[in-house]
């Protein structure tokens, strides 16, 4: 999502979120790839909407079934 409209998509997904999800827009790291653990290359930073919903998508995804 570096694309200008990508950006804007989720700064108005993340703003919905403003009154109704405490720190909603603190940073956080995500791994960008759930099989390894985090490192410097594995990791990378995210407000906490972002991965409240990346992580929701990837456990509602049938490949969540084949994670350790």
């Amino acid at each position: 999502m570096k694309s200008k409209e990508g950006k804007e998509r989720w700064r108005n997904f993340i703003n919905s979120y403003e009154k109704k999800i405490e720190d909603y827009n603190f940073g956080t790291m995500l791994r960008s790839n759930p099989s390894f653990e985090y490192g410097e290359k594995e990791s990378i930073f995210a407000v906490r909407m972002q991965f409240y919903a990346i992580e929701i998508a990837r456990q509602v995804s049938p490949a969540a079934d084949n994670a350790s």
